[in-house]
This record gives structure tokens, sequence and C-alpha cells, in this order.
């Protein structure tokens, strides 16, 4: 798939993160991932070269690579943090219907979005869920979600699962996908009125 492999202006990119201002998520994230990017490679260089350092008999370097060592674990820590941050930025542009920003993180996820393979694996993941609703739990703890809320809502849940397998624009997925691994999502809260109402949103959006 080509949009994959677009390539993006550092100019358009510019202007597209000036677009959403300074305290949009996105521009917040990026801005964490090039400075710990940076701060990362730097002290990365420090332990390579103290390493190779090490390897050839300099024994005086040992606590430069230790102090290193110590310094890149949180940095490598927060580098991941940022990146997850970054990548639920962009899933919320998709979702939102700005897919089309000339920014990297966003390009990336609207072609994962694209894959037809995604959205069924979504349909199969709702279908899942209904089916476990509708069954005793008899398990040792209980479930993240409730299954009196997701039996009320059963037939809508159905309805996006449809939608898919047969109408999956990038932004449907963008929103099954929220509305599955979302830490805010209702699909995971006691209110069936709220949930009833995410999934007629969208299916509006469909």
């Amino acid at each position: 798939m080509h949009l994959a492999t677009d390539t993006v202006r550092p100019r358009d990119a510019d202007a597209a993160l000036q677009a959403l201002g300074s305290e949009h998520p996105m521009v917040r994230a990026e801005e964490r991932v090039r400075r710990l990017r940076a701060q990362a490679g730097a002290v990365g260089a420090i332990l390579a070269l103290g390493g190779a350092g090490l390897l050839a008999g300099v024994r005086d370097l040992a606590p430069l690579v230790l102090a290193a060592a110590i310094v890149l674990a949180p940095l490598a820590a927060g580098l991941c943090l940022a990146l997850i941050a970054r990548r639920d930025a962009a899933l919320d542009l998709v979702a939102a219907g700005r897919d089309g920003l000339p920014l990297p993180a966003v390009r990336r996820m609207r072609a994962r979005l694209s894959d037809p393979r995604r959205a069924r694996a979504l349909a199969r993941s709702l279908r899942s869920l209904r089916r476990e609703a509708r069954r005793s739990w008899h398990g040792l703890l209980p479930p993240l979600w409730s299954p009196s809320v997701i039996r009320e809502v059963d037939e809508e849940l159905e309805r996006i699962a449809q939608l898919l397998e047969t109408q999956p624009s990038v932004r449907l997925v963008a929103c099954a996908e929220q509305l599955l691994g979302g830490g805010g999502s209702p699909l995971y809260g006691g209110d069936p009125l709220r949930l009833r109402e995410e999934l007629r949103r969208i299916r509006f959006v469909a």
C-alpha cells in the first residue's frame, strides 16, 4: 500500500503542527518524541564509545559507561510512552476526519487502518464481545465491561460489525478501534445510554 511510503516535506509537517496549535496532544507528543530521541541518541553514543573504550582496555571508562546506561534506561522508557501518546493522537485525528494532515504519524495510522484485515479483526472482536456478554460469567475476575450493558446494545454492536465488513471507511475503523481500545471508552463503563449514543455517532461517520 503506497500510503505507508508517502514522503512528507518538513515544511508541510511544520505547517500542519502549527495549524493544530501548540497545546494539541499531537504537537506535544511530537515535541517529546523529538527531544527524547535526541537525548537518547546522545547518551547512546556515549555508551557506545565508552563500551568500545572498555573493550580496548581503558578501564577508567567503566564509571562513564555505567552512568550512561543508568541515564539511558528512563530516557528509553519515556520515549516509548511518547511514541504511544503520538500514536493515540494520530488515531484521534483520523477518527475526527483529519487523516489528510501531512504528518508522518497520521499517514502511518491511516495506512494501518486502511488495511481491510484491520476492519475485519475489529468486526470479529465486536462479535466476540457480544457472545461473551450472553454467557454466564464464571471467571475468577470480572470482565472489564458490564455484560448487562453490552447485551442492551447488542443490535447496535452487530450493525457496527457489519459496517466494518461492508463499508470500512478509514474513519469508521478508527472510531471502532477507539471504542474497543480507548481508556475512556463507554464500552467499559456502566452507562448503556452513553454507550448507545457513542455507537450511533460511530454509525453516523460510516
